[in-house]
């Protein structure tokens, strides 16, 4: 009996222990390790809801952002929009939102978001993917503060999630820019 339990709760921390970002990394990513990337335009599996624009810029911009952070170069937005598989880039990154669910029933809410990175090479070689899964909810009987707690505030959310699924992705080696220092413009 004690052998069973000890295996069960071995089971039970193994699982909950498991990393909740699933990702794959290619062989030769090392290889193929980009400079410059494009972020393209989000797909969703199942547009719909009104605020759709606003949320795939607002991926887009956090995304390009946290690339930077990670010491790759990001393609200007409108250029990418411009230009698309076309642009001067080493790799593009292609976001999908996979599930944008909404619930709200009486006093609960709730908000679940599936979504999934995807790099490929200029070559058409997937270099890197990412996914991940999150839900909030909330019960209160205001329901103005319930909704805008959950459904209102979609920016911390969302960076939240484009950092979870960027944090698989090895830094780049962009070649740095010449920075300004202070006292530089001494003679």
């Amino acid at each position: 009996m004690k052998k069973i339990f000890l295996s069960m709760l071995l089971l039970i921390l193994a699982c909950g222990c498991s990393p909740s970002v699933k990702k794959t990394i290619s062989p030769g990513f090392s290889e193929l390790r980009p400079a410059v990337v494009a972020v393209m335009p989000v797909e969703w599996a199942s547009p719909g809801a009104k605020e759709d624009a606003d949320i795939a810029a607002l991926f887009r911009k956090l995304t390009a952002g946290k690339l930077k952070s990670l010491n790759y170069a990001a393609l200007p937005l409108e250029e990418v929009d411009a230009k698309g598989t076309g642009s001067n880039a080493d790799a593009f990154l292609y976001i999908h939102i996979k599930d944008w669910d909404r619930d709200s029933f009486a006093g609960y809410v709730s908000l679940r978001v599936d979504a999934a990175y995807e790099m490929y090479s200029k070559d058409g070689v997937r270099l890197w993917s990412s996914e991940y899964s999150t839900k909030e909810s909330d019960l209160s009987l205001d329901e103005r503060s319930r909704e805008y707690g959950v459904f209102g505030t979609y920016e911390p959310r969302i960076d939240r999630l484009v950092e979870a699924l960027l944090s698989t992705l090895p830094p780049g080696e962009a070649a740095k820019t010449a920075e300004k220092k202070f006292f530089q413009w001494l003679p």
